[in-house]
């Protein structure tokens, strides 16, 4: 019984020990990774809207958009940029898509992915200057249905997510 008792407090010693080691690091670097999330953020946001000026984040609750869009941002000039997750062929897709103030998809790009063949990659370039009209036209690719199909949704949500929002920025 003692050798029991002996057992049990050394093993809750260490995982105290651990507990605590684990918290001071996660304090130290906490920052540090908060902060390359939002460089990496803003990196895309240029990416998929080049002309953006001042992103600021967007809270969009009381909207009825589409459970896809996890992240929406307006910028200066009236376009917004969203951040989109969907499942393909495995979940995790995650897209950022890039709409100018007149409704034009400017750029779109696969920024996390657990896809297995890599079409996601450059699918994106697929709907440069396409809007709200012809977006549904876009292809998918043979090999990658499931994927590309749902990357192809998500976009479509992003550009009725769009319209909503430009609709109501207009109405206030």
């Amino acid at each position: 019984m003692k050798n029991y008792i002996k057992s049990v407090v050394a093993l809750t010693v260490i995982c105290s020990v651990i507990a605590v080691l684990l918290a001071i690091t996660n304090s130290i670097t906490a920052p540090i990774v908060e902060e390359s999330i939002k460089r990496d953020t803003q990196k895309a946001l240029a990416e998929v809207l080049p002309d953006g000026k001042n992103f600021e984040a967007i809270d969009y609750g009381s909207e009825n958009l589409s459970p896809t869009i996890i992240e929406a941002y307006s910028e200066d000039n009236g376009g917004y940029v969203f951040k989109l997750q969907t499942k393909g062929y495995a979940s995790g897709l995650t897209i950022m898509c890039g709409i100018n103030k007149d409704g034009m998809l400017v750029g779109a790009k696969c920024i996390a992915s657990n896809e297995t063949n890599g079409a996601e990659a450059n699918y994106g370039e697929n709907f440069k200057n396409k809007n709200y009209d012809n977006v549904s036209q876009v292809d998918t690719v043979a090999g990658s249905t499931l994927t590309t199909k749902a990357y192809k949704n998500a976009i479509m949500d992003a550009v009725s997510a769009f319209q909503i929002l430009s609709n109501t920025k207009g109405d206030s």
